[in-house]
């Protein structure tokens, strides 16, 4: 049985949920960090919802702070701001990376290296790497795949 508190805030949540979106897309280009932004959203109404009495301004604030809080982790994660940073000479000079790429080279090639870091680290697809790299996308990701196999072969990852 569906009780009047879950009833009404399936209601707030059907009403509102375009509204958070939308404010989350002025921040965030990624469609999975925009979900993101709305269930953290709905979310926080969740927990404080006998608190709130306006709801449109308690989540459009809620989504904007949630939705800014996202895009500056974002980019203070972005190992190296552009795709053309993506050499293992360049990341090797990061010293908190240095110690992970010479790691790494044991097991990998160095084309293996920048596809891992550049997917991981830098957040890049398998299509943006393969575009810079004139590779099909199903390659540069059969690459990864195996690469990170080797490293579970070589005890890098468990």
């Amino acid at each position: 049985m569906v009780s009047n508190k879950e009833k009404d805030y399936e209601k707030i949540y059907n009403d509102y949920k375009s509204l958070v979106a939308f404010i989350a897309s002025i921040y965030l280009k990624s469609s999975s960090k925009i979900d993101d932004v709305v269930q953290e959203t709905f979310l926080e109404l969740f927990k404080n919802i006998d608190k709130v009495t306006d709801y449109k301004a308690y989540l459009s604030t809620v989504a904007k702070n949630v939705a800014i809080k996202m895009d500056k982790l974002d980019k203070e994660n972005v190992l190296v701001p552009s795709m053309d940073d993506f050499s293992v000479e360049n990341i090797r000079k990061i010293d908190s990376y240095s110690a992970v790429v010479d790691e790494l080279s044991y097991f990998l090639s160095t084309q293996e290296i920048s596809i891992i870091i550049a997917h991981l680290f830098g957040g890049y697809t398998f299509k943006e790497i393969g575009d810079k790299a004139n590779m099909n996308k199903k390659t540069v990701q059969t690459m990864y795949y195996r690469a990170l196999k080797k490293c579970q072969k070589g005890g890098f990852l468990k």
